[in-house]
């Protein structure tokens, strides 16, 4: 499920709170964060949210009487284990048509005005379509995404058709994330006006640019947990984003030759089940050395899909160290490896986070880098951690989805039934 929100729905938020949890010890942040103790008494009188909202009425104009707007929204979260990242591009045209693409084509979601079509980069021969109620379209885009929206602006500004009042305007700027939003506070920073919202404990920091009235930047802060006032975690949006006459290219969906499904959960990849051939994979371990499963014809292997941010994976992590060093010590031709896959960030920051983690451990077994999650779409992955048991002729005899306790022992049993089957 959790492949489904971050890959399908996700709003870069969904995730991002896992992440704070179950983490190494926070690094020093490297990008500066706009806070609420920012704005002074003076900024959070009446007079000030007047001239907040008056600013919002201009923004919400800037974005609806444009002919065409292109962003390019960074999405850095400050969390414990350090900064994770995340990109999206959006293309808004006329007659509401969009495009909004995340993480270079992860997910697609095309507007041609009248339906919403959905994709994904693993199944580019599946989608998704909903026709638009053309009487509210931002609730339509809303269902599509589970009801958690998208970071993007452009989407309550170009869509809400919704009188611009306070209330509103604060919701569409709470990211969905900040409970009863307010407004309240504004202040000039330099030229570059800033609109505070809050609510129980959590705040955004909004900041226009004052070329074009669309929104530049935000900063989240976000309360976890009311019970716990220090866990929190800060959500940066950078929003590179242009006013054109006209979109370089029309925006468009092509149905030609791709299946259509009925739900978000249909787009995942199939599966792989048991019986099948097991997808090869060129991987390098944390020392880099490769690994061509094709290769090791002849021998079982086991793979243990995992991520850092992933507590079922951790947990099940040790009892797999566990069959690791019985196949050792029992001389069985069987090769265990974990497969790191599904990290946040760039592949440095994604290896940083996998070998800290598995040097604190001190496993006896290897783990491989997919550090492009080629194999979530190879081997189906709706969800890890996912653990398959490949015999000695390379097809899959077993499969776990997820962790139980006592799954070393049936590890084993499953191992000892293999290496007696003939390769």
């Amino acid at each position: 499920m959790r492949h489904v929100l971050a890959t399908v729905l996700i709003t870069g938020l969904a995730a991002m709170p896992v992440l704070a949890q179950d983490a190494a010890p926070a690094q020093p942040a490297k990008v500066a964060v706009t806070k609420p103790t920012d704005f002074v008494d003076a900024d959070r009188t009446n007079d000030a949210i007047k001239k907040a909202l008056d600013q919002l009425v201009k923004t919400n104009k800037a974005y609806r009487q444009a002919p065409a707007i292109t962003e390019l929204i960074g999405i850095t979260a400050l969390t414990p284990m350090g900064e994770q990242k995340q990109q999206i591009e959006s293309a808004w045209g006329p007659d509401g048509a969009y495009r909004i693409s995340m993480d270079g084509g992860a997910m697609s979601m095309i507007s041609d005005g009248k339906k919403i079509f959905l994709s994904l980069g693993d199944s580019p021969n599946k989608y998704m379509e909903m026709p638009i109620d053309p009487e509210n379209p931002l609730a339509t885009l809303m269902m599509v995404t589970g009801g958690g929206g998208l970071p993007d602006p452009a989407i309550p500004f170009r869509l809400d058709t919704a009188t611009v009042t306070a209330e509103n305007m604060a919701s569409r700027l709470a990211m969905g994330n900040i409970p009863e939003p307010r407004i309240l506070g504004y202040r000039m920073n330099g030229k570059t006006p800033q609109i505070l919202i809050e609510g129980q404990g959590s705040s955004n920091i909004v900041s226009i640019n004052p070329a074009n009235n669309l929104i530049s930047r935000c900063d989240l802060n976000l309360l976890l947990d009311p019970r716990q006032p220090d866990m929190r975690i800060s959500v940066i949006f950078d929003y590179n984003a242009k006013v054109l006459d006209k979109l370089p290219e029309a925006i468009a969906f092509d149905t030609e030759g791709k299946t259509m499904v009925s739900t978000p959960e249909e787009l995942q990849p199939e599966p792989i089940k048991v019986g099948d051939m097991a997808p090869n994979f060129t991987l390098a371990d944390l020392d880099g050395n490769t690994v061509e499963l094709s290769s090791l014809r002849g021998e079982v292997v086991v793979l243990d899909f995992w991520a850092t941010w992933c507590g079922p994976c951790k947990r099940g992590l040790p009892s797999l160290d566990k069959v690791a060093k019985w196949v050792t010590e029992e001389n069985l031709p069987v090769k265990v490896y974990a497969v790191n896959t599904m990290e946040r960030g760039s592949e440095e920051q994604r290896t940083k986070v996998a070998r800290m983690y598995w040097e604190q451990q001190k496993f006896s077994f290897p783990t491989l880098m997919d550090l492009t999650d080629i194999s979530v779409s190879e081997y189906g992955l709706r969800g890890i951690p996912a653990t398959f048991v490949i015999g000695r002729d390379g097809k899959i005899l077993n499969f776990h989805g997820g962790f139980a306790p006592g799954m070393d022992e049936q590890l084993k049993k499953e191992i000892t039934a293999a290496v007696s089957e003939k390769g």
